[in-house]
């Protein structure tokens, strides 16, 4: 429970129980013990409860009675005096005791502002409406939906209309990505040169680099200057002529008969 500090005519209500079980209906007020302890005391205040007429009699200091022995049984209302809730201590039990009763009590908080008061809880610093005080308080309105639009670059009101507008183009703009990715290799491709990557280590990546530098010195050893000059002499001399009488003879068939005799003569 929470009261404001300096609070007047507080009253609470406290459901009795029998120690044999069952509600504590129609017991005699006088029979009540009422103390409050206020945090930080060493003592505890108690009085005797005093009997209200009725469940609705205005607020009497210690005051107490059943509210409805019938409807409500063991439910009792009690007053309690103002010097329980003066300030000075953050908080204040309230006890009531009877012999044949379990003992019950309630905490209160006490606090500085007031959480009945609808308004302004009680709080001297909130003497004008909230909203009265926007004007000088450099608050920024929100934008409307006008300056939202600004806000974003959106032109017109046709939200509908500038995302579909939006959404034609992001096709388009794909449409056109996936032209491009469709000429690149497919995943098999792309495994392989990353295979390829990984196995072109640095000592090979230094092979490849000579590879010029080795195939030119191979031409000069070769003497591509004079090889191609007996080439071109080579075919000034291989006339249609002699090329036929070179397809004519017989060259294998003479070397043969060539043989023979100079093993008949041995």
């Amino acid at each position: 429970m929470i009261r404001k500090a300096d609070a007047t005519d507080v009253t609470t209500y406290f459901q009795m129980r029998l120690l044999t079980g069952g509600d504590g209906t129609g017991l005699t007020i006088t029979d009540f013990d009422l103390t409050y302890t206020r945090s930080g005391d060493d003592t505890s205040a108690k009085v005797d409860a005093v009997a209200l007429a009725a469940a609705d009699d205005p607020h009497t200091d210690n005051g107490m009675i059943e509210v409805d022995a019938t409807s409500a049984q063991g439910l009792y209302r009690v007053d309690w005096p103002d010097a329980a809730f003066a300030a000075g201590v953050e908080e204040v039990v309230l006890t009531v005791k009877h012999a044949d009763c379990f003992t019950e009590s309630a905490r209160v908080e006490l606090v500085a502002y007031d959480p009945q008061d609808a308004t302004s809880l009680g709080l001297s610093r909130i003497d004008a409406a909230i909203s009265s005080r926007l004007a000088t308080s450099g608050y920024t309105a929100p934008l409307s939906s006008a300056g939202t639009r600004a806000a974003v670059g959106l032109a017109a009101a046709d939200l509908d209309g500038q995302l579909a507008a939006i959404a034609a183009f992001i096709d388009t703009e794909i449409a056109a990505i996936k032209t491009v990715t469709d000429l690149l290799p497919n995943g098999g491709a792309l495994s392989d040169l990353a295979t390829l990557e990984a196995r072109l280590t640095a000592a090979r990546a230094a092979l490849l680099d000579n590879m010029d530098t080795a195939i030119s010195t191979r031409a000069t050893a070769v003497d591509m200057t004079t090889t191609l000059t007996d080439l071109t002499t080579l075919l000034a001399r291989a006339t249609e002529t002699r090329l036929a009488e070179l397809d004519e003879a017989n060259i294998p068939t003479d070397v043969d008969a060539l043989l023979a005799r100079l093993t008949a003569a041995r």
